[in-house]
């Protein structure tokens, strides 16, 4: 008997406002075209239409392929839906709830096949950068009216550019770059760094599929502190072999953070390292913003 594996992504998050403050922004096309995507088409109730395509989402089927639908909704509380996502058809579901500071979001996302052109080992980690950086974008928003990174995923070449302007000296963010003791707080798993050009540097990321083997970087190609780092970079199957991290200081004690991915060859490699290295860069302006 044949059995279908399911790639599922769960996670819980916090954002600034009421549940409806929240509900309302995931289902007003106005809003949901400043903060998540370019177009959007919303029909609130079961069976309408929550459609929405461009050059914000991901592995965008444009207008005649964003077949997102309502499957489930209470307004203030929960909205679910289907998306035939990457060639996928995969079923998403937000539950709201008010908590002491904010509102609590829930968010399951699953699927029975892989996005076109992913392995099955990508497929939760496409998921957990999509949401991770879509909360983040919804929770910046509900703060300043605006986005904190909305990739534009319709750009092409041969490599992938982001940056983000945060509000730390560039010595802060060097360190987090740099120290194993931070980079494991918003990026590696068991980081080891060796400074210095041809030294060791390591997310220590580790693959369950043993074939695999080594993932992220293993050494420092070169170094300017607090100015450039440029690290090698490794995953089976992709192209890309060399990442550059560059820190420009602005006036006060503010700086702009950008990362290159270099040696993009397609549209899957440029998709999963958009969302997923914009899903870092906020997770590094939290870290160095926050005093943690």
């Amino acid at each position: 008997m044949m059995t279908t594996k399911t790639y599922a992504y769960e996670g819980t998050h916090m954002l600034p406002g009421a549940a409806s403050e929240a509900f309302d922004a995931l289902t007003t096309p106005a809003k949901l075209r400043v903060w998540f995507c370019e177009y959007a088409e919303v029909e609130p109730e079961i069976g309408g239409a929550f459609r929405f395509w461009g050059k914000h989402t991901p592995f965008d089927a444009g207008e005649a392929g964003a077949d997102q639908r309502i499957s489930g909704i209470a307004p203030g509380e929960r909205l679910a839906f289907t998306w035939t996502w990457g060639g996928a058809p995969t079923r998403v579901t937000i539950e709201l709830k008010d908590a002491a500071e904010g509102c609590e979001v829930l968010i399951k996302h699953e699927a029975d096949t892989e996005v076109a052109g992913h392995l099955a080992r990508d497929m939760v980690y496409l998921m957990d950068d999509l949401w991770v950086l879509s909360m983040g974008n919804l929770c910046e928003f509900m703060q300043t009216g605006q986005p904190a990174l909305l990739p534009d995923h319709a750009k092409k070449g041969d490599d992938v550019f982001l940056s983000l302007e945060i509000d730390a000296p560039s010595s802060l963010v060097w360190k987090s770059l740099t120290e194993p003791g931070e980079l494991n707080k918003w990026l590696a798993r068991d980081a080891s760094v060796e400074l210095s050009e041809g030294g060791e540097y390591s997310y220590g990321w580790e693959e369950s599929d043993d074939s695999c083997g080594c993932v992220g970087p293993t050494k420092v190609l070169e170094l300017e502190p607090e100015r450039l780092l440029i690290h090698d970079w490794t995953y089976e199957g992709d192209s890309t072999n060399r990442t550059e991290w560059r820190i420009e200081p602005l006036v006060g004690d503010r700086c702009r953070v950008s990362v290159r991915q270099v040696g993009i060859k397609t549209d899957k490699e440029r998709g999963g390292y958009t969302n997923g290295w914009a899903k870092f860069l906020l997770a590094l302006r939290e870290l160095c913003t926050s005093g943690a």
